[in-house]
């Protein structure tokens, strides 16, 4: 997981209404500028009893994190035009030389991956 360097923040609906619908594009395009764009890259470590089985369900609070490395984005392409525009992540895509487990004995998508990454909680 990903979790910015210097927390993360909310606004009000009201809040973000009055910045306008670019601010967070604007807002961005500064804080590079400025070199401050950097999110810590976690890894959360599940517990025996923490249910895999779903993508959908965060662990529970209070799970142990390892901070793997610092993620710092130092320039931001035009809106449509970057080299992003066509990439799509599908963590169900398999590079060549890797078999996907099969959901019979998966228990989910997101289990096939950690096995396939050889993380498990079992």
């Amino acid at each position: 997981m990903f979790d910015p360097v210097g927390g993360a923040l909310g606004l009000t609906d009201d809040e973000a209404k009055a910045k306008g619908s670019e601010f967070l594009f604007d807002e961005l395009r500064a804080r590079v500028k400025d070199g401050t764009v950097a999110f810590n890259f976690n890894l959360v470590l599940a517990e025996p009893a923490d249910k895999l089985d779903s993508a959908t369900l965060p662990l529970p609070a209070g799970r142990k994190k390892v901070t793997l490395g610092v993620l710092k984005v130092t320039s931001v392409s035009a809106d449509g035009t970057g080299p992003c525009v066509t990439v799509n992540y599908n963590p169900m895509i398999m590079p060549k030389g890797c078999r996907g487990v099969s959901r019979s004995n998966a228990r989910g998508p997101r289990r096939a991956v950690r096995r396939l990454a050889g993380v498990s909680a079992d």
